[in-house]
């Protein structure tokens, strides 16, 4: 069966996305930094994660393709949940 490691609720801003995936890979999320030490550790972040699959749900069709030009920017395989 397919294993369930997280997941949001509406309204997501794009901090709440990346916190969860780090999450549901296993990464600690940084309470607070300074943000170029973040943007240093979410590329490093990225690097690890490159090529996971992620299965996006959401309703509207809009939010899907601007959710999915981003992840699959970052290197993910992301599939649309129909």
């Amino acid at each position: 069966g397919v294993g369930l490691e997280g997941f949001l609720l509406k309204p997501v801003n794009p901090s709440m996305l990346f916190d969860t995936i780090m999450q549901a890979f296993g990464e600690a999320v940084p309470e607070t930094s300074r943000i170029a030490q973040r943007q240093e550790q979410e590329a490093e972040t990225l690097q690890y994660i490159q090529g996971a699959q992620l299965l996006l749900v959401e309703d509207n069709e809009i939010n899907q393709q601007v959710a999915k030009e981003i992840l699959e920017g970052a290197g993910l395989n992301v599939t649309l949940a129909t």
